[in-house]
């Protein structure tokens, strides 16, 4: 079941329908994350990033034909007690950070620790402050995360994903929400965090600034396809008018405004 290569994660053939609607979301996605880098999923909305997340996470079944490979395993191949192995190999950062509400900062640190090992509460303690220490944080551990700004909270759920030290860290719009100088934190810390740990790290985004500071490659997807992958610099160089107006944030050029769908005038005469 081990892959022989030096890619972190691997997607090979990837298709996607969501169950009950006749939409492909993805369409023969190839994608390679090398181990040790930082590699950036990006594209508009609804482009197929986050289900690309969910595929390698194993949330959703991977589709006969395609492949997802995390790790040198091949996700559709695990049970459910080998996907939770796999799993652990991962840190999460979730949109919107997702900490839990009604526990101070150092117990949602904590909580993968106590849910995945068996050290003891002194050791959890000591590894928790050193997960805030390196995120710059480790004065607010007994607060909670409604007394913290956005940018902190994103902080601190970064020390929850590394908490495990993954081999393998998940972004998922990381940047999303910031202020510009939280923005440029975060980022500071995922490029510094990746090399520390000897990580590869993944991010879904759409944010182009930021990303482009650290990122190793670049995948740009558009309507469930890899349109254009490089390094930041091919991409920044690239004359293609898609990638040019994604990149440089034209309003004008041939990503579209509105969803594909039937005329205006037809859907307000079914409305009737």
């Amino acid at each position: 079941m081990l892959g022989m290569n030096d890619n972190a994660v691997e997607l090979n053939n990837l298709y996607f329908n969501y169950p009950r609607r006749n939409v492909r979301v993805l369409s023969g996605v190839n994608m390679q994350a090398p181990r040790g880098s930082i590699v950036a999923l990006m594209g508009g909305s609804g482009s197929g990033k986050t289900t690309i997340l969910r595929l390698i996470t194993g949330q959703f079944p991977v589709p006969e034909g395609s492949e997802v490979i995390v790790d040198g395993e091949y996700v559709a191949k695990l049970n459910q007690k080998q996907l939770y192995k796999m799993r652990r190999k991962l840190g999460m950062l979730f949109q919107f950070s997702g900490l839990f509400t009604d526990m101070s900062v150092a117990d949602n640190v904590a909580f993968p620790l106590h849910k995945h090992t068996k050290l003891t509460m002194s050791t959890i303690h000591d590894m928790v402050l050193l997960k805030l220490h390196a995120v710059g944080l480790r004065a607010v551990a007994t607060r909670f995360p409604s007394e913290l700004s956005g940018g902190q909270q994103r902080r601190v759920a970064l020390a929850r994903a590394m908490a495990l030290d993954p081999h393998i860290l998940l972004y998922d719009e990381p940047f999303s929400g910031l202020d510009p100088v939280s923005r440029t934190i975060i980022a500071k810390l995922i490029k510094d965090l990746n090399n520390a740990l000897g990580a590869t790290s993944i991010i879904i985004t759409h944010d182009v600034p930021e990303t482009f500071q650290i990122a190793d490659l670049i995948y740009l997807l558009w309507q469930g396809e890899v349109i254009s992958s490089g390094t930041p610099a091919q991409m920044s160089a690239s004359q293609e008018p898609l990638i040019d107006q994604f990149v440089n944030a034209k309003a004008d050029g041939p990503l579209p405004f509105h969803m594909p769908g039937g005329s205006l005038a037809k859907d307000l005469r079914l409305a009737r």
